[in-house]
């Protein structure tokens, strides 16, 4: 990867954030708001509208959209 993406980190979000999360069961990234943080595990539970509850590493989190696609090509 050329450049960096723009990966959420677990002390600079907060319940009410939005972002996009990247799992692999999906085809695309999901878009969702924060709802709890799992700091020991570096993790993010979000809520979507369409496809419910999902949680993420924060590794696997981004604030934008482009580089959720990017992450999501680069590690398929």
């Amino acid at each position: 990867m050329s450049k960096k993406l723009s990966s959420l980190k677990i002390d600079e979000c907060s319940p009410g954030d939005v972002c996009w999360i990247v799992l692999k069961h999906y085809s695309r990234p999901l878009y969702g708001t924060i709802e709890k943080l799992y700091t020991s595990e570096k993790a993010i539970r979000i809520i979507t509208a369409n496809d419910g509850y999902r949680t993420a590493l924060c590794d696997h989190a981004f604030w934008e959209e482009n580089d959720a696609k990017e992450f999501k090509k680069t590690f398929k």
